[in-house]
């Protein structure tokens, strides 16, 4: 019985190493080939995984810092559902004052990055339901989060963060054509914003119109062609604890809450009762916005959320620690400046994000959520209109662009049915070559496996 136990033994060492002996030849075979059709430079990164192998098949300086762009926004997603879990939400809090005559309504801020016009407008409804039916103060309650990034730029994907953001820390400005000659119709939306708007656009030809941020709020000019759609434009806000107020103030006249409403800074008291609290989206949805639309505003609130400790505030510099220890997994260069990929400082390798997406799509925790995040080709998000040359379908990733950067990361599903993870980061390469390297690759490994 000892001898037929040892030769069983020795069977099955014998089989696992020629099956691994397969798997090394196989995969020097892919590698051969992904080295003869890509075009590798210094400022190339390639990492190449099977999901179910602990070694890269091919990696070509998958060791080096390089800029990610919006792929970081994987890292954030993965650091958020481990730490939240896929089920959190995010809470606006809404408290009544009872420190004297004065009728003071309380909000703090959550951070909540859907919070839009349609949550509010529950808000407010809740607020009548429970007889609010005069306010002489609104005190706004933006402490839950520690020094959240400004906006650096007029456009909406350049705007910042904040504990009381509302309607993505934006504004949408509808410009519609009227009769030739005549001034189109612009519209801010929210119009209960109370933001100043100057100028006119003018229905002529062709479209060359500008929307620009002046002195006193938004300046228009220039010309919208004739017979067109309503065109769209998103610019950024500087203060948005001021535009949620704004837009409160106004839905809670349209439902015949009366007082003067003076909007103020502050904590809300201990002494304050607590009327109610409005959830967000669940953490799996809004992760689900976060890549298949590659927002940077909610990449910047999940920064601020992945802080939480206790009772503390939420640190965006505590949250940038937590994604950056992420990708400095055994050793990797890493170093992280914002949550969405838009910094041209943010480093970061292939490979560390490899061994990010194999360990999150080895978790059933958060793998399902993660996954349904990234986008399909040819099917969904970023990557709807690109097919990869590949079936619909075949390829779940999260694409990057920057001036001089283009990057996508993600899952592979050969025609075998084996699955290949994977990252390619190409810095200061022209976009339609590294575009070429892209659909190369997924090819390659999709022919391959």
């Amino acid at each position: 019985m000892p001898r037929l136990r040892m030769r069983l033994l020795l069977c099955v060492v014998c089989l696992v190493l020629s099956q691994a002996r397969l798997l090394c030849a196989e995969e020097r075979i892919l590698a051969d080939r992904l080295e003869r059709i890509l075009k590798l430079s210094a400022g190339v990164g390639v990492t190449v995984q099977a999901l179910e192998q602990e070694a890269p098949a091919f990696s070509y300086n998958g060791k080096a810092a390089l800029k990610p762009a919006s792929v970081l926004k994987i890292a954030t997603s993965v650091a958020a559902l481990n730490r939240l879990g896929a089920g959190f939400r995010f809470e606006t809090h809404v408290f009544r004052g009872n420190e004297g005559p004065e009728k003071v309504l309380y909000v703090k801020g959550g951070g909540a990055p859907d919070l839009a016009i349609e949550q509010l407008w529950l808000i407010v409804r809740q607020l009548r339901i429970r007889g609010i039916g005069s306010i002489d103060r609104i005190v706004l309650d933006e402490s839950q989060f520690v020094a959240p990034k400004r906006r650096n730029g007029q456009r909406a994907y350049e705007t910042g963060g904040g504990a009381l953001s509302f309607n993505y820390n934006s504004l949408t400005v509808h410009i519609c054509p009227q009769e030739p000659g005549h001034s189109a119709l612009v519209t801010i939306d929210p119009w209960e914003a109370e933001l100043p708007l100057s100028g006119a656009i003018l229905t002529a030809s062709k479209d060359s119109f500008v929307v620009d941020e002046g002195k006193e709020g938004l300046v228009v000019r220039g010309s919208v062609a004739r017979g067109s759609s309503c065109r769209t434009v998103y610019r950024s806000v500087e203060d948005p604890g001021a535009l949620f107020g704004q837009v409160l103030r106004a839905l809670l006249k349209q439902l015949g809450v009366k007082g003067k409403m003076a909007i103020d800074r502050g904590i809300v008291p201990s002494a304050a009762h607590k009327l109610f609290s409005e959830g967000s989206k669940p953490l799996a949805l809004i992760v689900r916005d976060l890549n298949h639309y590659s927002n940077n505003f909610i990449a910047e609130q999940l920064l601020h959320a992945i802080s939480k400790e206790g009772a503390l505030p939420w640190d965006r510099m505590r949250g940038l620690q937590r994604v950056q220890q992420l990708l400095t997994v055994q050793g990797l260069p890493a170093h992280i400046v914002d949550g969405s990929g838009l910094d041209h400082e943010n480093r970061a390798t292939t490979e560390a994000f490899v061994q990010i997406l194999r360990a999150a799509l080895s978790d059933p925790h958060i793998a399902p959520e993660l996954l349904a995040s990234l986008s399909k080709n040819g099917e969904s998000g970023t990557l709807k209109k690109r097919s990869l040359g590949l079936p619909d379908g075949t390829v779940r990733a999260k694409t990057g662009t920057l001036r001089d950067t283009v990057s996508l990361a993600g899952v592979v599903t050969a025609k075998s049915g084996r699955e290949y993870v994977f990252a390619i980061f190409h810095n200061g390469r022209a976009t339609q070559s590294a575009y070429t390297n892209e659909s190369q690759l997924a090819q390659t490994i999709y022919n391959f496996g």
